[in-house]
C-alpha cells in the first residue's frame, strides 16, 4: 500500500502542474488493486454496515464552500471531479473525505436536480459540480474489476432513480463491499502501523530480550569472577544436583527474573550461551574490559611502578605476575593485577623483554616508570644482566627497590637457623610426659 501514497507539494505556484505530477496512479494501475478472490477480501455481509460506519465516522466530509476552497488553494489540491481532479486515493491519505459542496446551486438534468440531504444517508457519495454528476468515493479511492465504471469515472446523474434504487444498489455491489474493506483496512494499518512497522517492532523485541538475557548471563559471570569462586562444575547435565556456581546461581535469579526463567528454565530458545565456549569468550571478554579500565587509570596518573614476580603453576610452567603500582586523583596508591604472562625462561634478558612488551601492548610507555620491585634473584636484581639494569639502561629513573615481602622472608629464614631446636626439644618430651603421668 506505501507504493500508492505520494507526497503532496505544499507549494502555492503552479496549482494544476503540481496537481498532476502528485498523481502518479493511472487508471490501470489503480484497478489492478482489487484483483484477489472476492473471498480474501470482501468481509461478510453483516459486517460491511459497521466497516462503512466506521470508515465514514473518521472521513473528513463535506466542508463550506469558501473553507474548503481556502483549505485547496492553501494544500494545492483540486477536489472537483474533473478530468484534473486529484486522485482519491492521495486525498484520503492526506485527510480528505468524499466531496460534499453543500451553498452551490445544483443545475436540473432531466427535471431533477441532487439533493445534499443524500449525503446524509450515503456518506460515500461525493458531488463533481464541474460535471453535475456523483461518484463514490470509495470506489475512486480503490478501484477494482467489479467496481462499477459509472461511480468511478464516467459519473451518476439519473437523479430520479438516486435515492430508491441505484444508491442501494450500488451500496451493495460487491465493488463498493470491496472498497469499503480495503478503505477500513488502510484506515486501521494508519492508525495501528502497517506490517512491516509491526514486524520490525517485534524484529526489535526480540532484539531487546536477547541482549537482556545476555546481560544476565554476563552478570552472573562478573560475579563469579569477582567472588573468586569457581564457575563450572563437575557435573552440569539436569541430573545434578549442584551444576557449579553460575549455573546454580542463574536457577536462583529466575525466581525473579523473567527472561532468565523463559531462556533458561523455560528454554524458549534454542541458545542459552553456558557451554564452556560460550563461558570462556565471555570472561575473556570482561577482561578485556577490567583490563583497558586499569590501563585508562594508570594512563590517566601519568607515572607508574611495576611489581614483578615469578613462579611454577601445577603444570610446572614459569608464570609471571606483573602488577602496577600508581597514584590516584587523590594521591592514594593503588596496586591493580595486570595478568600472569608463561615464559619459557627466567633469565634476565627474556624477563625484561616480557615486560616491555607487555606494557608497550597495552599502552604503558617505558619512560613514565618510576619504580621496580623484584626479589632478590639474581635475574631480577642483577646489576649488569638483571631486569632491573636492562631497565634502567632505557628509563634512569626506574628506581629498583628490593620487595619488602622477599627481604621479610629471608630474614625470618636467617632467624631460624640461628635458633637452637634441641632445648626447645627437651622442654616439649619432659612437658608432655609430666600431663602423661597426671
Amino acid at each position: 500500500m506505501d507504493q500508492f501514497l505520494v507526497k503532496i507539494s505544499k507549494s502555492k505556484k503552479n496549482t494544476k502542474t503540481n496537481a498532476e505530477e502528485n498523481v502518479s496512479l493511472s487508471e490501470e494501475n489503480l484497478h489492478s488493486i482489487g484483483k484477489r478472490s472476492k473471498m480474501d477480501i470482501v468481509p461478510n455481509t453483516k459486517d460491511i454496515n459497521q466497516i462503512q460506519n466506521d470508515v465514514s465516522s473518521d472521513v473528513v466530509t463535506s466542508k463550506s464552500d469558501q473553507t474548503t476552497n481556502t483549505l485547496l488553494e492553501s494544500d494545492n489540491l483540486i477536489r472537483d471531479l474533473g478530468e484534473k481532479s486529484t486522485n482519491a486515493l492521495i486525498l484520503f491519505s492526506s485527510g480528505f473525505g468524499p466531496y460534499q459542496p453543500n451553498n452551490i446551486i445544483f443545475p436540473q438534468h432531466s427535471g431533477r436536480k441532487f439533493h445534499p440531504e443524500w449525503y446524509s444517508f450515503f456518506p460515500w457519495v461525493e458531488y463533481s459540480p464541474n460535471s453535475n454528476s456523483a461518484f463514490c468515493f470509495y470506489c475512486r479511492a480503490f478501484p477494482s474489476n467489479t467496481s462499477d465504471p459509472t461511480f468511478v469515472s464516467v459519473g451518476f446523474k439519473q437523479w430520479s432513480k438516486a435515492s430508491y434504487k441505484s444508491f442501494p444498489q450500488h451500496e451493495k455491489s460487491f465493488g463498493h463491499k470491496e472498497a469499503s474493506a480495503k478503505l477500513a483496512g488502510y484506515k486501521s494499518a494508519k492508525k495501528s502501523g502497517s506490517i512491516i512497522s509491526k514486524v520490525n517492532t517485534h524484529h526489535q523485541q526480540i532484539v531487546a530480550d536477547n541482549r537482556a538475557y545476555l546481560k544476565c548471563i554476563l552478570d552472573s559471570l562478573l560475579f563469579c569472577a569477582r567472588q573468586g569462586i569457581a564457575v563450572r562444575g563437575h557435573r552440569e547435565d539436569e541430573d545434578s544436583s549442584n551444576k557449579g556456581n553460575c549455573l546454580e546461581l542463574l536457577t536462583l535469579r529466575a525466581n525473579d527474573n523473567d527472561i532468565i526463567q523463559r531462556y533458561f528454565i523455560e528454554k524458549e530458545k534454542t541458545f542459552r550461551y553456558i557451554s564452556g565456549d560460550c563461558t570462556n569468550t565471555f570472561l575473556e571478554y570482561l577482561a578485556n574490559i577490567v583490563i583497558k579500565n586499569i590501563i585508562d587509570n594508570v594512563i590517566a596518573a601519568g607515572i607508574f611502578s611495576i611489581i614483578v614476580d615469578e613462579t611454577q603453576d601445577l603444570s610446572r610452567h614459569e608464570q609471571v605476575a606483573i602488577i602496577i603500582r600508581y597514584a590516584t586523583k587523590d594521591l592514594s596508591p593503588a596496586e591493580v593485577f595486570l595478568g600472569f604472562y608463561k615464559t619459557e625462561t627466567t633469565d634476565g634478558e627474556t624477563l625484561s623483554m616480557l615486560i616491555k612488551s607487555t606494557l608497550v601492548s597495552h599502552g604503558l610507555k617505558i619512560e613514565n616508570i618510576r619504580g621496580q620491585c623484584y626479589d632478590g634473584a639474581a635475574s631480577m636484581r642483577g646489576s649488569y644482566k638483571g631486569v632491573q639494569a636492562r631497565i634502567r639502561e632505557e628509563n634512569h629513573l626506574a628506581m629498583y627497590i628490593h620487595c619488602n615481602a622477599h627481604i621479610l622472608n629471608l630474614c625470618l629464614i636467617d632467624l631460624a637457623k640461628q635458633v637452637s631446636v634441641r632445648p626447645l626439644l627437651q622442654f616439649l618430651s619432659s612437658y608432655s610426659d609430666n600431663i602423661v603421668r597426671t
